[in-house]
């Protein structure tokens, strides 16, 4: 008993129609990429060049927010919140070392020394928050 083929052939027309729509949103959306700028890391649009994030303190935190610009996920106010909280607490840690070596005082070394201790850990605290966000949305988003 033969059997007919069932396959249809494909509409070329509409198939170049939709293969041209989908070439041109592809061309029109942005691609992010990872810049290192000394210690810190930066997101910039790979085709422009136009930094777009900068002043991210891992490797691993920014291929996050690289990965999250590129998904299109909006990042949060917490993030930059976090951030903020994060170099204040990185320039605090810069002053109380300058002040640490500056002092001959056995007492203030005594404060600076708890001091550096806290705020290091704090700035620690900061990172892995920065982290957790990250991991949070693109979860969610996924």
């Amino acid at each position: 008993m033969a059997t007919r083929a069932t396959r249809r052939r494909p509409n070329k027309q509409r198939l170049v129609k939709g293969l041209e729509k989908a070439a041109s949103n592809a061309s029109k959306r942005a691609v992010y990429s990872i810049k290192e700028t000394g210690d810190t890391y930066a997101i910039v649009n790979y085709m422009t060049g136009k930094l777009i994030l900068e002043d991210l303190p891992g490797a691993n935190i920014a291929k996050r927010v690289c990965e999250k610009y590129n998904a299109d996920i909006p990042i949060s106010k917490k993030f930059h919140a976090q951030l903020k909280l994060f170099y204040k607490h990185s320039m605090d840690l810069d002053v109380y070392k300058y002040n640490f070596d500056l002092t001959e005082d056995v007492e203030r070394k005594a404060i600076l020394s708890h001091r550096i201790g806290v705020s290091y850990q704090l700035m620690k605290k900061a990172k892995a928050d920065l982290f957790t966000i990250l991991c949070f949305l693109i979860n969610k988003c996924n």
